[in-house]
């Protein structure tokens, strides 16, 4: 679900970006010509605001379905989503330097242009990701974990799973759990698919009680760590 989910959004982002581009390609190539010696900030900065749209708009249908989903459940406990680390931000970072700097790169001449924009481009995907991160809300039904919110990251296909982050957007349905574990401020729940991340939720002494019910109430042990 979470895979279909996300290519879906994925493509209608992609097109989307197109479809800017194209809009804009003709006042944009009249201000190329009038300025020739900002050709290649108007250019990168073109595809730069395109990659950020594409981000965007990716994050909004991510939050649009999980809340369409959200819509058919009845909401048992919810958490705040734990802070992102650099694995989240993988994706996005590769696809901003393949588009801005690859093409540069195959020439061997690294303009300021495109050294500035990406740098640019870089600093406000961060701040896309910390929008997310404080965005996204764990939710915990009858029948699922919902993890709910506006989300621009992009999962790496990696069937070994090395690459994937945790929490992904989406319906995470208690029979995928294998166990979770739970310290004094995290719970982890560890999946039956080796090559799916943990999910982990943030957690204090009441709630953490009230995780734990519902995890037994589904059957899913508890899981020490010697024997993970």
């Amino acid at each position: 679900m979470k895979r279909t989910q996300s290519a879906f959004a994925l493509l209608i982002a992609i097109l989307a970006s197109f479809g800017a581009i194209a809009i804009v390609s003709t006042p944009v190539n009249g201000w190329i010509q009038s300025q020739p010696t900002l050709a290649e900030w108007i250019s990168t900065a073109t595809y730069g605001a395109a990659l950020l749209f594409f981000f965007t708009v990716y994050g909004a249908l991510q939050s649009r379905q999980a809340k369409r989903q959200l819509q058919q459940e009845t909401s048992l406990l919810i958490f705040p989503c734990p802070q992102f680390h650099l694995t989240d931000a993988a994706a996005g970072i590769l696809i901003i330097v393949l588009v801005l700097l690859l093409p540069a790169i195959r020439i061997r001449t690294l303009s300021l242009a495109r050294l500035a924009i990406t740098g640019i481009d870089l600093l406000a995907y961060f701040g896309l990701l910390k929008a997310s991160q404080k965005n996204l809300s764990i939710v915990c039904t009858r029948h699922h974990i919902l993890i709910s919110g506006f989300d621009v990251r992009i999962m790496i296909p990696d069937p070994n799973g090395r690459f994937a982050y945790a929490n992904p957007t989406g319906l995470l349905p208690y029979d995928r759990i294998a166990g979770f574990n739970l310290s004094d401020s995290t719970a982890t729940l560890f999946m039956k698919n080796a090559s799916d991340a943990p999910v982990l939720i943030p957690v204090a002494s009441e709630t953490a009680k009230q995780l734990e019910g519902l995890m037994a109430m589904h059957h899913i042990p508890r899981w020490y760590p010697e024997t993970v």
